[in-house]
């Protein structure tokens, strides 16, 4: 079953997201943080290391109602006791028993000794990395003090709706609806996993083929790329790019960012190696490493600019193996978008 949700909450935490980690999303730093700037020093240092360590809340944003917008969204929050918004929040979308003990036994005060707190090192896995010194202490004091955390970070959310998000909001909400409404007639259709890769722009989640419930919601600021997340069992919330290609997250840009972002995927001597042997046959990264004779690290920096430019698609197993593949749509449609912006009157 399908369930279709059009709410800008997702829009709300997902810029946050990606204000905060600009570069994995092909967006200039200094815009971000011009952006960041518009709140008062102490809560942009906040939001600042809270983004450190928490998640996009989709879980919670899965349970609100079909339509709404992000006033609607902080008022249920604000309407909550804080520690369950706290919870709602901050607790990981995924996180092994020993982690979860740990950061309960914080709520109670209690000292973690050195072993505990190199647990929580390893095992949180914020954005896949193991914490480092400053965001461990930061994850540690707010678990420590649930109340007062919520409380001081539901008024810097505030501060953001009010100084950036307000106006964003209008702008993105046509969007959103004209992204919706394509997605519903997509899906009248097409089958559920040809319809996730269509609005994935090239990503195949064999977890999601045979789930009994998807709440598909668009988004304006995770384009290109997709936050998804299980909201029970066999059920999931899969948050798509609702961002036309010839409309800049940035306003006022003339040149299409998603033209620019992949013309400079192509421009890669590296990259374009990567695209021939992917047109031969698919590959796991271990396996193009090996074919190139690239180091890993190159190799993983290389496909996730390609991913970025929609040039390459994922198929990810039940098991978690990425599987590349060359996206031939994504070369077509770069054809495309150059030859409409360069004959288009200024």
């Amino acid at each position: 079953m399908i369930r279709w949700q059009m709410h800008t909450g997702y829009d709300f935490f997902i810029s946050l997201y990606v204000l905060h980690h600009p570069k994995r999303f092909g967006l200039r730093a200094s815009w971000a943080a011009g952006v960041r700037q518009r709140l008062d020093d102490p809560h942009r240092l906040l939001v600042e290391k809270i983004q450190q360590v928490v998640f996009v809340p989709l879980r919670w944003l899965a349970t609100l109602p079909e339509k709404g917008e992000v006033a609607e969204a902080l008022a249920v929050l604000e309407s909550m006791p804080p520690e369950e918004a706290f919870d709602h929040l901050f607790r990981p979308p995924r996180l092994d028993e020993t982690a979860a003990a740990i950061l309960e036994a914080l709520r109670y005060e209690k000292e973690l000794n050195e072993e505990a707190r190199e647990y929580l090192r390893l095992h949180y896995r914020h954005d896949g990395h193991a914490l480092k010194d400053e965001p461990l202490e930061a994850l540690i004091a707010f678990w420590r003090t649930p109340e007062e955390t919520m409380a001081r970070y539901l008024a810097a959310l505030k501060a953001y709706q009010r100084v950036f998000f307000y106006e964003e909001e209008a702008r993105i909400l046509p969007y959103l609806e004209r992204a919706l409404t394509d997605a519903r007639l997509l899906a009248e259709k097409t089958s559920l996993p040809d319809l996730l890769v269509r609005l994935s722009h090239g990503v195949h989640l064999a977890a999601l083929d045979k789930a009994e419930e998807i709440t598909l919601a668009p988004s304006f600021w995770s384009a290109p790329l997709i936050f998804t997340a299980e909201t029970a069992p066999q059920a999931h919330v899969f948050v798509f790019g609702a961002r036309p290609k010839s409309v800049n997250l940035v306003p006022g840009v003339p040149v299409p960012e998603d033209l620019v972002s992949r013309l400079k995927a192509l421009s890669d001597a590296t990259r374009l190696r990567i695209l021939k042997s992917l047109l031969i046959r698919p590959a796991t990264a271990t396996e193009l490493a090996r074919q190139l004779r690239l180091r890993p690290p190159t190799l993983v920096h290389h496909l996730r600019i390609l991913r970025l430019a929609g040039l390459v698609q994922i198929t990810i197993s039940a098991g978690h193996e990425q599987v590349y593949a060359l996206r031939a749509e994504g070369l077509l449609d770069v054809q495309k978008t150059l030859m409409t912006y360069l004959s288009r009157d200024e």
